[in-house]
């Protein structure tokens, strides 16, 4: 076993010339961060099945409406801490973790009180299970994103394996108490209720076992409040433009289009979301690398991800039909859309100029990329969504998508 590791160790030091990486730290935290991911995908494919063989179109429909209208409605909450908490926490200012916290807590009442009003309107109009749904969500959502700030602390510190077992175990909760709830009753604001009140349970619970485990020191960063509001800021019609298109379907289509939609990025979205893993991997280390190094080394990563990106968008294709036809039966005419919204993975090397400017602080770049093009996004979705349909959001996802990975490298390149 001690000779296969010294191998493993030598493969991974002279790969190294080649890949232009630290390929040991690479390895020992992608290897927790890929578990988690695996364990994730598990549990978000068994959601999955279970929404489309327990429940009606609607009913789904109705579950990813409320999440999309709590997400853009978070837009109006400090949603950028996470990545100014983690750039603090990587430079041992342990003390933001508490500090993100209350400030998340504190900006986290406007969300509140928006998805009040909004409880308010839906339950005038008689529609009670958006109401009530809202309701529960609403008042919840703000306090879960300052809880789970937790994980970017164990992200700056670089503690993948313990943020991998948290995780592990706050994705399968959730879906335990869910899929209960689609066998016994299938009632959609029960469904609600159980996803946010589970995850509020597991983030309180190891916000505090983090804090009890790694006691941060008392040092405050006085750049990260500012920064994160920047963050925040530049992201603000980015967040609203990542869930607008969802409101507009289930607004002009009904529940049950919004459900074959949200099936058909679904997979895609879930296997782009093995970048994350990269990207947190990356930041701690970008955060401590000189720019000129990373515009030295970033193209050629970037170009032999963008090879394995190809791979991925051909073998889908071949792929889907056979996953929808097995998993998702009630979901076929999904196909067709996720075969071309695949056509995402050509972007997946974007993370890492993106995690190179958010590691740096450069705002003025962040802040073209990621305000210009979300109000593209917007634009096109207004015109296109009404006119067309699904096929209106997923071309307006498509071509956004493309413009922000050739700003993000141009802006990079220009530093």
């Amino acid at each position: 076993m001690q000779n296969l590791r010294n191998q493993a160790y030598q493969w991974l030091r002279l790969s190294e010339s080649f890949f232009k990486t630290d390929m040991i730290y690479l390895a020992k935290g992608g290897f927790w961060l890929t578990i988690g991911y695996i364990v994730s995908g598990l549990t978000g494919l068994a959601l999955s099945v279970g929404f489309a063989n327990l429940v009606p179109k609607e009913v789904f429909g109705h579950y990813k409406f409320i999440l999309s209208l709590i997400g853009f409605i978070g837009a109006f909450s400090l949603i950028g801490m996470g990545t100014a908490v983690t750039q603090s926490i990587s430079r041992g200012f342990e003390g933001s973790l508490s500090s993100g916290v209350h400030t998340s807590l504190k900006w986290g009442i406007i969300s509140i009180i928006i998805s009040l009003i909004g409880t308010g309107y839906y339950t005038i109009n008689g529609n009670l299970s958006l109401a009530f749904s809202l309701l529960i969500a609403g008042t919840t959502s703000p306090i879960i994103s300052a809880l789970t700030l937790y994980g970017s602390f164990l992200s700056g510190k670089k503690e993948f394996q313990t943020s991998t077992i948290y995780n592990i175990a706050r994705s399968i909760l959730p879906v335990v108490f869910m899929l209960f709830i689609m066998i016994v009753s299938k009632n959609e604001v029960l469904i609600v209720a159980a996803y946010f009140l589970s995850i509020l349970a597991t983030a309180a619970y190891f916000h505090w076992r983090t804090i009890k485990k790694y006691r941060p020191n008392h040092n405050t960063d006085p750049s990260m409040i500012p920064y994160s509001k920047h963050l925040s800021a530049m992201n603000v019609v980015g967040t609203m433009a990542e869930y607008l298109d969802k409101i507009l379907i289930f607004h002009f289509f009904g529940a049950a289009q919004l459900a074959i939609y949200s099936f058909a990025i679904a997979i895609p979205t879930q296997l782009r979301g093995f970048n994350k893993v990269f990207g947190t991997l990356i930041f701690p280390k970008a955060s401590n690398t000189p720019i000129p190094i990373l515009q030295n080394t970033l193209p050629r990563k970037a170009l032999l991800m963008s090879f394995v990106a190809i791979i991925g968008v051909v073998a889908y294709f071949f792929i889907s039909p056979y996953i929808y036809k097995i998993f998702f039966p009630q979901y076929i005419e999904s196909i067709r859309f996720s075969q071309i919204y695949a056509l995402t993975f050509l972007v997946i090397p974007a993370m890492l100029f993106n995690q190179s400017l958010l590691a740096h602080q450069r705002k003025r770049e962040l802040y073209i990329t990621k305000v210009t093009v979300p109000i593209i996004k917007i634009v096109m979705l207004l015109i296109l969504l009404p006119i067309f349909g699904i096929w209106g959001a997923i071309t307006s996802l498509l071509a956004t998508q493309m413009l922000q990975f050739a700003l993000m490298v141009i802006q990079f390149k220009r530093i």
